[in-house]
């Protein structure tokens, strides 16, 4: 299982100049586990542990092998997850899918450079 609080903060530091096209900051959420705000709008983005005055655009709850199927390039049906109850979302969904289509670019530019 990937360390999803490295992951993210490791993402938002290799895209910081990136991240405002994200549009919207998102939080996740493990039950009974962590819970991460990545910040991509403002004077100071990054991953905080703890809900600040941000606002959050998109907020997920699931289960961490779920979190980790998303962030690894895993096949996820979040519609299917959301219908067993093993996901829960509210906002906008698109602010997610933005920031990961942000780590598939850079591993597409890793993979082209031999890094």
């Amino acid at each position: 299982m990937i360390d999803l609080g490295a992951h993210l903060d490791a993402l938002c530091r290799r895209n910081r100049l990136l991240l405002p096209r994200v549009a919207g900051n998102f939080a996740i959420h493990i039950p009974g586990g962590s819970t991460w705000v990545v910040v991509t709008q403002g004077r100071s983005p990054g991953v905080r542990t703890e809900l600040g005055d941000e606002v959050i655009d998109f907020a997920i709850s699931c289960e961490a092998d779920v979190l980790t199927a998303l962030f690894g390039g895993g096949d996820v049906d979040l519609s299917r997850e959301v219908a067993e109850g093993r996901v829960a979302v509210a906002g906008d969904p698109a602010v997610l899918v933005r920031f990961l289509e942000l780590a598939e670019r850079r591993s597409l530019l890793d993979v082209r450079s031999g890094t």
